[in-house]
């Protein structure tokens, strides 16, 4: 389940690529304007930014990845449980599946809460999914005293392995967005497009008063 993504690596690739890019982007000014011509300058800006645009690329990919894997990951919970029952369990379900569902429909609300705390006791796996299935369409079920009767039932196919998926996910997610953020504001504030966006940004609010 568990697979290893380069957060670190992506992350200190593009750290120092960004201080290289920003020490040679300087370089090719004095003053603060521009010691080439027009030409000139794009063609050497294109150079001082290439490996930073390579190392934030890479970043990306990665981000990219772990996110991806972080959705199968957390698609697990929606796993039925029916995917993996024996089939001896699911041809019980299937002879006891129209006696189960004439009870739950005709039993009054008082007797089918002590009757789904027993099925969670004492019932086997065909008699558990068959009453949580067909109890939760019951519209009286959903009132907060049936709550801790059914999550009873629901505990019996909760996947260990899924909830730790869920955990793995939350967390690659977090990191791969990180990771995302961090690889653009580096290229951002390198290549100078950070700085234009917030000259332009204050020129904006100046223009309105």
């Amino acid at each position: 389940m568990t697979k290893s993504f380069s957060f670190s690596y992506a992350r200190n690739q593009v750290e120092q690529a960004a201080a290289k890019a920003k020490a040679d982007r300087q370089a090719l000014y004095r003053d603060g304007k521009s010691m080439y011509s027009p030409e000139v300058h794009t063609e050497k800006m294109a150079r001082v930014m290439a490996p930073l645009q390579d190392a934030v690329a890479d970043a990306l990919r990665i981000a990219g990845e772990a996110d991806a894997h972080a959705r199968s990951l957390n698609a697990m919970k929606d796993r039925d449980p029916l995917w993996t029952m024996p089939t001896d369990v699911l041809q019980r379900m299937a002879a006891l599946r129209p006696f189960v569902a004439e009870q739950i429909e005709a039993m009054p609300f008082e007797e089918l809460a002590p009757r789904l705390r027993a099925v969670a006791a004492f019932g086997d796996t065909a008699a558990k999914y068959l009453y949580l299935t067909l109890a939760t369409k019951r519209t009286d079920v959903r009132i907060p005293a049936m709550r801790s009767t059914l999550d009873s039932l629901e505990a019996a196919f909760t996947d260990p392995e899924a909830a730790k998926a869920t955990e793995e996910a939350k967390e690659l997610a977090t990191e791969a967005a990180q990771l995302s953020f961090f690889a653009s504001s580096a290229l951002a504030e390198a290549d100078g497009s950070r700085e234009a966006a917030d000259r332009q940004r204050v020129a904006g609010y100046g223009g309105r008063f």
